[in-house]
């Protein structure tokens, strides 16, 4: 039997907020026919990582009102490595997107 992180990351609750309040960027790439494609992402930086071998990254986004969300670990049972799961904490405090306790229990 092998050890590994599981990784839960954001709800879907996290997700939305994230999608509603972040700054975005706009980025370009090429797609392997060459074709330029433009995106955007959330303006981002990394904070840390989690997982048994620090295999996941967890960020801060920053948010239209100049603040910043910061992605936390909420709860990182272990069942044959850790099962990692993530919440958003605003800089006044509030969480966001908090994983139910009995989706937890249930690792």
């Amino acid at each position: 039997m092998s050890r590994s992180t599981t990784y839960y990351g954001l709800t879907e609750e996290a997700e939305e907020f994230l999608k509603e309040n972040s700054e975005f960027e706009e980025y370009s790439y090429t797609d392997r026919w060459d074709n330029v494609i433009k995106s955007k992402r959330p303006i981002s930086e990394k904070i840390g990582e989690c997982g048994m071998f620090d295999d996941y990254d967890l960020f801060k986004y920053k948010l239209k009102d100049g603040t910043w969300a910061e992605e936390f670990i909420q709860a990182d049972p272990w069942a044959s490595g850790p099962h990692v799961f993530v919440a958003l904490k605003l800089s006044d405090g509030k969480e966001i997107g908090l994983w139910p306790e009995s989706e937890i229990e249930n690792v």
